[in-house]
């Protein structure tokens, strides 16, 4: 009778745990390098989803400031490999801080959709405060066009000037053939090197990776972060992203100690079916004067990033916002109305 109840217990055990390999529970790819390259290449395959991203920064005596900012993004989007998708975007920022013993505060959110080429554009109300009078003062007239939608129609300025729309038609090549050089570097090379592949039950393969110094200081590295500013620059204009070769020196030996100093860390999510990368949480505590950068002032920074990504690839509706007022396309900047206790406040600054 033992050996029968044992018996069925190993093939209860056994056949579960063929049924949990099989739905991809306990799947570990077997080449954990491989599989990061491509996760990271997948990210630009990806056609919709929705998104939420927290990104937290805190300052310590750096030039005599300390303080802490929230920046929050969160929406969806769709059609994300065309020059301009459908999305829907949420933004929400709060900080404070203090220098030479005064102390500020800043509130400050917005929307953002696009659908059919059109931007729509809504800005929450701004909040500071410890700042200097003129300052406030450009906020409060800012905020007469706070929780009102504006409409701008890049469509009606490809119609309007065939320039622009070249202009348009030579980014989205551009922006193509970007897509494709940063998927094929990130396939050919180990940007994140895979540190640990902690062992998961779920859909979802936890990596734990470390940036690679020696990719992020080769020539190739820099040729691609050249390659991708300056697909955004017209001929003739200046880009500031380029950089002469003691600049490039400079720029390696200060990231290879930040790599050093500052270990960040972060930890991947991946689909163990799919190979898509779903989120990442990344943390960086920097000590300016590890680095030694002349004159730069010393303090310490630190950095923390939480993003995920949910309903990949699903369908994602975008929506008009109503009552958008539509905005000239050679006039960008509307004309707010201005109560008479605004321009009381404004006439009081000038005088001062």
């Amino acid at each position: 009778m033992k050996k029968i109840i044992l018996a069925i217990l190993a093939i209860g055990i056994l056949g579960g745990g063929a049924f949990i390999v099989k739905i991809g529970i306990l799947d570990r790819p077997e080449n954990p390098q491989a599989f990061v390259n491509q996760a990271l290449a997948n990210y630009f395959d990806i056609e919709s989803s929705k998104f939420e991203s927290v990104v937290n920064l805190s300052v310590t005596k750096v030039a005599d400031f300390e303080g802490n900012l929230n920046l929050e993004v969160s929406g969806k989007i769709a059609n994300a490999r065309d020059y301009l998708p459908n999305l829907d975007y949420r933004i929400a920022l709060n900080g404070k801080g203090s220098a030479a013993g005064q102390e500020a505060a800043i509130s400050a959110s917005g929307d953002l959709r696009i659908l059919d080429e059109i931007f729509y554009g809504k800005l929450g109300k701004i909040e500071l405060t410890g700042i200097p009078n003129k300052v406030l003062a450009l906020i409060e007239s800012t905020n007469a066009f706070t929780e009102k939608w504006y409409s701008l129609s890049f469509k009606k300025l490809k119609e309007t000037n065939l320039k622009i729309a070249e202009l348009f038609e030579e980014q989205e090549k551009q922006q193509v053939a970007m897509r494709e050089n940063l998927q094929n570097f990130f396939v050919n090379n180990d940007t994140l090197m895979v540190k640990k592949l902690p062992f998961s039950f779920s859909n979802k393969q936890k990596v734990e990776v470390v940036l690679n110094p020696d990719v992020l200081t080769s020539d190739t590295f820099f040729a691609e972060i050249e390659r991708v500013f300056t697909s955004s620059y017209l001929d003739g204009m200046v880009n500031p992203f380029e950089m002469t070769e003691e600049e490039k020196t400079e720029a390696r030996r200060v990231i290879r100690e930040i790599m050093k100093k500052s270990n960040p860390q972060i930890l991947l999510r991946i689909g163990k079916k799919d190979g898509i990368l779903y989120g990442y949480d990344f943390e960086m505590d920097l000590n300016l004067a590890d680095i030694g950068i002349g004159d730069y002032p010393i303090g310490r920074i630190k950095i923390t990033v939480n993003s995920q990504l949910t309903e990949v690839n699903q369908p994602q509706q975008i929506v008009i916002p109503k009552n958008a007022e539509e905005v000239d396309p050679f006039n960008f900047i509307p004309t707010p109305q201005i109560t008479e206790e605004e321009k009381m406040v404004e006439e009081n600054v000038e005088s001062e």
